[in-house]
């Protein structure tokens, strides 16, 4: 009985690290996939100055940033006639689309949100640049955090 008992605690202990490896390396990807995100809107911007609407439904359809999931949601309130800024925040704001994002990840995105779309072309393209390196240093603290946690 003892045995089952120390061997039940074992493999609940290696599972619970598993999963904890797990969501260190899905926030890798999440976080690398918004920095993708962050560089496509940059483009479209810079080079074809394309609504956010337009913008938002280009994302969504993006095969690499599907693991952002909380773009889907956000291109359908578009598309059902939500303003983008209050469309990004619920996306946001629902915890099965942000559910490897620290607390400080999904802010940035929130006020990387905010800002699309209500500035000139320049403030827009200033905003990607700095959310980009935000987000960079959290993805560089992300991947230390998976080589010294995930094994």
């Amino acid at each position: 009985m003892r045995f089952a008992g120390a061997a039940a605690r074992t493999a609940a202990c290696l599972l619970l690290g598993q999963y904890f490896s797990r969501c260190l390396t899905m926030r890798v990807r999440q976080l690398e996939a918004a920095t993708v995100m962050l560089g496509v809107i940059r483009t479209k911007l810079q080079y074809s100055c394309c609504p956010v609407s337009e913008l938002v439904e280009e994302l969504a359809s993006r095969d690499d940033i599907a693991v952002l999931r909380f773009i889907r949601p956000c291109a359908e309130a578009c598309r059902s006639g939500k303003d983008f800024p209050v469309a990004w925040r619920e996306a946001l704001g629902e915890r099965e689309n942000i559910s490897n994002f620290k607390a400080d990840d999904v802010k940035k995105l929130t006020a990387f949100g905010e800002t699309l779309g209500t500035t000139a072309i320049e403030g827009q393209l200033a905003s990607c640049d700095m959310y980009t390196a935000l987000l960079g240093e959290s993805l560089a603290c992300a991947r230390n955090d998976m080589k010294k946690y995930s094994k």
